[in-house]
């Protein structure tokens, strides 16, 4: 197809192409996906010439995908496309077939990837095995096959090649798992993993059953992203790891979370905030006040809000630590302050799961939330305890809504006034036929 036939196809397709015309349009079609493959390999090739020269670092670029981002093309396709690059010409064979535009470049980059990932598996691979490997992907994708199974062959051929030559797979050499975890200066955690393929398997194992999409009763589906849904997962992992009675102990003790309090703060003496249009002044005196310091502090992590410390403290293995003004602490404890298994077993019989209105999220999914927070005096008692999933756990804690056991002692929840201006109460979700009593 040329460029006055595209032309053409995108006219037919604008006005509106007529039936007897689709046929002709499904071929068009199939011609320009060609095209694209072909554009993708000249794209790679001159890509990998200009990285040999060293021609972006003569025009003051960083790299070759620097450059390529200064006409427009995505960082992940750039480096796509100078990896490839610099591959084809160590795989003739890969470049024949690429240069005749039978692969996109999506599965030729997964055939470089992969077998990129036998050399490394197999650092004395022999040049008849390498070339078997290329032979296998090229017929991969010949086949067919997304980039994905490709990828797939390659570390299975990795793995049979490394039990010829008593060599370990890199995908199951633990001496390359790292991990790193680094507290930002914003006051949230980011980290990096590496690990092998067995330790990989055990993570997902543990994470699949906690992150899997839990839709509502009415067949809503969850609200949460994927990777909302794979961060609470290991929340909830490291939760249960955290309640465990045999985890290793730190000097004596079984590792959980330290949070310093500020006395004045839990006797609402604390300085109050300044109101709107306050001064600079007014602000400086607030601080000054404070000390500069959150009246809750974590040990690792350092300041937090009072909202998340008392979300915190609804269910958490958990030592508070009261400090008067002066930062000495004046008492150390109630780490039993979390619901007893008899306490947890009444909320299971009585809320069977997330209570908030909607939800019904299992059991397993919940923290138990104190109505009445524990920092505040509130008791651990069934009165004074409902189930609640993270995400609504959250919308009790910092989105205006309210919890309290009702007449009937069960939980009702009160909306914010941006929600419903009337403010009126909803049954829990297993009793949400349930109607609110006249004198409530």
């Amino acid at each position: 197809m040329d460029i006055g036939g595209i032309r053409t196809a995108l006219a037919v397709v604008a006005q509106g192409s007529p039936p007897e015309a689709d046929a002709v349009l499904a071929e068009q079609v199939v011609a320009l996906i060609k095209v694209r493959h072909l554009v993708d390999h000249v794209l790679s090739v001159w890509a990998g010439a200009l990285d040999r020269r060293g021609v972006a670092k003569k025009l003051g670029a960083a790299s070759t995908a620097a450059l390529l981002m200064t006409g427009g093309l995505a960082p992940g396709c750039s480096h796509r496309t100078v990896r490839v690059g610099r591959a084809l010409a160590l795989l003739p064979r890969v470049e024949d077939h690429a240069r005749d535009g039978d692969f996109s470049g999506e599965q030729v980059d997964a055939i470089v990837r992969g077998i990129a990932h036998v050399e490394r598996a197999v650092p004395e691979l022999a040049d008849a095995a390498r070339d078997a490997c290329v032979n296998r992907l090229l017929g991969q994708a010949w086949s067919g096959a997304t980039p994905t199974e490709i990828g797939e062959r390659a570390r299975a051929d990795a793995c049979a090649l490394a039990i010829t030559t008593g060599a370990v797979p890199m995908s199951e050499n633990a001496a390359l798992n790292g991990f790193t975890v680094t507290p930002g200066g914003d006051g949230r955690v980011r980290g990096k993993f590496d690990v092998d393929a067995i330790l990989g398997e055990k993570l997902l194992t543990g994470l699949d059953p906690l992150t899997r999409p839990m839709p509502a009763d009415d067949g809503t589906p969850d609200p949460r992203s994927t990777e909302q849904r794979m961060a609470e997962g290991l929340e909830r992992l490291i939760d249960a790891y955290l309640q465990a009675e045999d985890r290793p102990t730190v000097g004596g003790v079984r590792p959980h979370l330290t949070m310093t309090v500020d006395a004045r703060e839990l006797a609402e003496e604390g300085a109050a905030p300044p109101g709107p249009g306050a001064s600079t002044d007014e602000y400086t005196q607030f601080l000054d006040d404070r000390g500069y310091t959150s009246a809750f502090h974590l040990q690792w992590m350092g300041p937090i809000s009072g909202e998340a410390a008392r979300l915190l403290a609804c269910d958490a293995t958990l030592t508070s630590m009261v400090l008067n003004g002066e930062r000495v602490p004046l008492d150390v404890g109630r780490e039993h302050r979390t619901v007893t298994p008899a306490i947890r077993k009444a909320l299971l019989a009585r809320d069977c799961g997330c209570a908030f209105p909607g939800c019904g999220r299992p059991a397993g999914w919940t923290d138990a939330h104190h109505i009445e927070h524990w920092s505040k005096g509130g008791k651990t008692s069934l009165s004074n305890t409902v189930l609640l999933c993270r995400h609504h756990h959250l919308m009790i804690h910092h989105h205006g809504w309210a919890v309290a056991i009702g007449g009937d002692g069960h939980p009702w929840f009160t909306p914010p006034k941006s929600v419903d201006r009337r403010q009126k109460p909803i049954p829990a979700h297993r009793r949400s036929q349930i109607v609110l009593p006249a004198a409530a």
